[in-house]
């Protein structure tokens, strides 16, 4: 059996978030390849395998820090993951292999959003994009 959050677990306050965190094998696990635990369903981008070829590869992502990640959504490798609170319930199904409640799922999301600090703005400002088609990949609806 993994260590993790059980069904049976009382829910958490936000400063048992960090604590969650380590008990389900902390964001190391979650940002080693995507599926670890349970595969993911959107095969569509298999990550760095489309450059070495080595199945090793396979829906490994370049993952950013976890500082400021309440201000950097969409998520996941290629965004269609909408806000933070659905990250983190597919990390815990995908990764973890557990269904997390929304309360552990809220407490985790708090913990996170303590890792924000003042960004400056040059650092933030939207990038120059180019016109969307109907063919430019949307975020998923939350749920």
């Amino acid at each position: 059996m993994t260590a993790g959050v059980k069904p049976s677990d009382p829910p958490l306050n936000s400063l048992q978030g960090s604590s969650r965190i380590s008990e389900i094998r902390t964001s190391a696990s979650c940002h080693e390849k995507l599926g670890t635990i349970k595969p993911y369903p959107d095969e569509s981008d298999l990550g760095r395998f489309q450059v070495t070829k080595s199945q090793y590869d396979k829906m490994v992502f370049k993952v950013p820090s976890l500082r400021n990640v309440e201000k950097t959504g969409p998520y996941f490798h290629n965004g269609r993951v909408a806000t933070l609170e659905e990250a983190v319930k597919r990390m815990g199904e995908y990764q973890v292999g557990e269904q997390l409640r929304n309360a552990q799922i809220q407490s985790i999301v708090t913990w996170l959003r303590s890792l924000t600090g003042v960004i400056p703005a040059e650092h933030i400002k939207p990038p120059k994009m180019p016109e969307s088609t109907p063919k430019t990949p949307q975020p998923e609806a939350a749920g």
